[in-house]
């Protein structure tokens, strides 16, 4: 049936409790739920990101996305060991349960990446009181779902198969659980084996990682001894 305007008029009027969709809404959008979204304004990269909202009244789903693929169904979401990837505006679409959805954008993370605190010679390294390291032959390749960054004397692991970004990674033993924002790093030496724990500071350049660590625990696996190991590792 085709209804003349006046007629919709007439419709409407001997039909008042009708009402129309707008928007993937089925109230006006005017009463449609009205929310506050926020990120946390400002960290250092490997701390974590908090997603709020100033309200969960009449919210039946939430579905948030955002920078580094980022993706939650939770109210309230939390990235811990942010990196620089992580940076920029997240997004929530909410469903409420009298068939309301609307989208919100939160303000834009910034992450800030430390500088190193020492600046070793490029792919060198130095395990105090035992020996100094030379990188060659520096390759990047990914194996297992890890990404790994080794010469002839070192070893460095990347949990994921995408490319780090720019960040401070928390060195991680090598066996245990281990997530996003972690790394591993062990060196190679003809008596031993020596994995580490500690920081390490990762820069791009020109699509190239930079690895610097300062002075992090390191220990061999094949007899009794502990040191320290600084130095810096650059892809080829």
């Amino acid at each position: 049936m085709k209804l003349s305007i006046s007629s919709f008029r007439a419709y409407i009027t001997f039909f008042p409790f009708l009402t129309i969709a707008i928007t993937g809404c089925s109230k006006k959008s005017s009463q449609c739920i009205d929310i506050t979204v926020t990120a946390t304004s400002k960290i250092e990269a490997g701390e974590t990101i908090y997603l709020k909202i100033s309200s969960r009244n009449n919210i039946g789903n939430y579905y948030w996305w955002g920078p580094n693929d980022f993706s939650s169904n939770e109210a309230e979401p939390r990235i811990e060991r942010a990196q620089a990837a992580n940076a920029g505006k997240y997004y929530l679409r909410v469903n409420t349960y009298d068939g309301c959805t609307k989208e919100f954008s939160t303000n834009s993370v910034i992450v800030n990446v430390t500088a190193a605190p020492c600046t070793p010679a490029n792919n060198t390294a130095v395990l105090a009181g035992v020996s100094t390291l030379n990188f060659t032959a520096v390759s990047s390749f990914i194996s297992g779902g890890s990404y790994f960054i080794t010469s002839n004397n070192i070893e460095i692991e990347f949990p994921g198969t995408t490319k780090p970004s720019a960040g401070v990674y928390s060195i991680q033993p090598l066996s245990g659980t281990w997530l996003w924002g972690n790394v591993r790093v062990r060196f190679i030496t003809q008596n031993s084996n020596w994995p580490s724990t500690g920081t390490l500071y990762v820069t791009v350049n020109n699509g190239k990682i930079s690895a610097t660590f300062c002075s992090i625990a390191t220990s061999a696996q094949t007899y009794t001894y502990k040191t320290t190991a600084t130095g810096k590792i650059t892809e080829q």
